[in-house]
């Protein structure tokens, strides 16, 4: 038998845990090149969160200049968006 939580997904720190600058993880993942974004936001970390200088994880990535991230990002906020408008 197979040992179950090897199969789920690791749990994150706390979505809403932020460092003493208010940055998320996905604000300080945001500003490396080659980051995994689509996991933090498939565990629910929020791409509308805002750090202690009121920039989101995908103003971070654009600062930095870090494309994929910023598509990463966007393409999840239009995904959020779409969904609302929906409702």
């Amino acid at each position: 038998m197979e040992d179950k939580e090897e199969d789920e997904a690791p749990a994150p720190k706390d979505r809403a845990h932020k460092d003493e600058s208010g940055s998320t993880e996905l604000h300080s993942l945001a500003a490396q090149t080659g980051a995994d974004l689509t996991t933090l936001l498939n565990m629910g970390f929020s791409p509308a969160e805002r750090d202690g200088g009121n920039k989101t994880a995908r103003d971070v990535a654009e600062e930095k200049g870090i494309k994929e991230n910023v598509e990463a990002i966007g393409t999840d906020l239009t995904s959020l968006s779409d969904h609302c408008i929906k409702k």
